[in-house]
């Protein structure tokens, strides 16, 4: 189930111009009479709704070409304790004040800290920053204290996908109590592969079928629990022997094989409803001739396979680019 208009809108729409661009086109869409015009009247706009719609709109005309291109970069920073005077934190005072950064994304930390630094950071940002962090197996991969969920290949293994809902809720109200919006989670990938270093438990399993069940019962659950969800890592991670975070994986089949195998899940969620996706750091050479490149930056992976042909016109973010894979081209 996706979230509500009004919520999408407020918390992450106005934060980038093409999928605010399409959202506000669907809202006013959805006022169109399914009956006869003169049996039936338009069902009335919600006012919340459209008073984001009306706010994002004059935003984004309002931002200058380097306003718009800034508000695309997530930066990085720990939720542990922080001196207002510390390099670290003067940097990301900047990154927010003077750069215009559009959103942030925390490690680890305390609740407290995060909490703090989120709302500081925030009164400081000229516009709302997107809140975002990586919670797979709950909000207690990154916060001390909090709550910490078995990973996905245990839930897997239940085959009940209303636990992973009721994970993906509870990750979501807490990631909420701490300022977070966004959530990294679920990961769709099949893990088909025993030599594969990094996604190994973070998959659901090895069954195409099984994972996307349970990614979108999780993200469902997510988004019922008032945060966007984010399904990855677009097209599939499952079937590689290297570490994105060290080198750039290459997947060397084609694209029958992708639409049979990887895909599957990635559909199946974003048919549910998925509020974004993350595309990884993996070479197809297939889809893109030069293997240096990776998906997350080929428009032939964002722009032609996930967009014109999955259909998916809501929020894309890119894997860190502080990882090797990346970094090394």
């Amino acid at each position: 189930m996706k979230l509500s208009m009004s919520v999408l809108l407020r918390r992450s729409v106005f934060l980038r111009g093409a999928p605010f661009l399409l959202v506000f086109g669907l809202l006013f869409g959805c006022s169109e009479p399914t009956a006869s015009p003169a049996t039936a009247a338009p069902p009335p706009v919600d006012t919340a709704d459209e008073a984001a719609s009306t706010w994002a709109e004059r935003q984004v005309r309002q931002m200058t070409m380097d306003e718009k291109i800034a508000q695309l970069f997530i930066i990085r920073l720990n939720g542990y304790f922080q001196n207002t005077n510390a390099p670290s934190y003067r940097e990301t005072k900047a990154l927010v004040e003077e750069f215009g950064a559009g959103g942030m994304m925390f490690g680890p930390g305390t609740p407290m800290t995060q909490l703090t630094m989120a709302n500081e950071l925030q009164r400081r940002a000229e516009r709302p920053l997107l809140v975002s962090q990586d919670t797979e197996w709950g909000v207690g991969m990154r916060i001390d204290q909090a709550t910490t969920f078995p990973p996905a290949m245990a839930l897997g293994a239940t085959r009940d996908a209303s636990l992973a809902y009721r994970v993906g809720y509870a990750t979501a109200q807490e990631a909420r109590a701490l300022g977070v919006h966004q959530i990294y989670a679920p990961v769709a990938d099949v893990n088909n592969n025993p030599n594969n270093p990094i996604i190994n438990v973070r998959s659901f399993g090895e069954s195409p079928r099984l994972v996307g069940g349970m990614a979108s019962a999780f993200a469902q659950g997510a988004q019922e629990g008032d945060a966007l969800a984010t399904v990855k890592h677009f097209p599939g991670h499952g079937d590689t022997e290297v570490d994105s975070h060290l080198d750039l994986p290459v997947l060397r089949f084609d694209r029958a094989r992708l639409d049979s195998l990887e895909l599957v899940p990635f559909r199946q969620v974003m048919d549910t409803g998925v509020a974004s996706v993350m595309t990884g750091h993996l070479a197809l050479p297939a889809l893109e001739p030069d293997s240096t490149v990776p998906a997350s930056l080929t428009p032939n992976v964002t722009s032609d396979l996930l967009r014109r042909d999955l259909g998916f016109d809501d929020l894309v973010v890119t894997d860190a680019l502080s990882m090797d894979a990346v970094r090394r081209e």
